[in-house]
């Protein structure tokens, strides 16, 4: 049973209704990423939303 429960995300930074979809709450992080990177100055990238990377020889998606 404990391994079903996890310690909650506190996403009030966001600013998103009391629901929301993945693609909302996507997006808004994706937002609040890049001002961060942003912030930081020069040196920094965002390569992509959704990037395939491997893991140990085998391919993973990762969001």
């Amino acid at each position: 049973m404990e391994s079903e429960i996890r310690d909650p995300y506190l996403l009030e930074f966001l600013n998103l209704k009391d629901e929301y979809s993945e693609a909302n709450l996507e997006d808004a992080l994706i937002h609040h990423l890049e001002w961060f990177l942003l912030e930081m100055g020069a040196g920094f990238a965002f390569v992509a939303r959704q990037k395939r990377i491997r893991i140990g020889g085998s391919p993973a998606n990762c969001r």
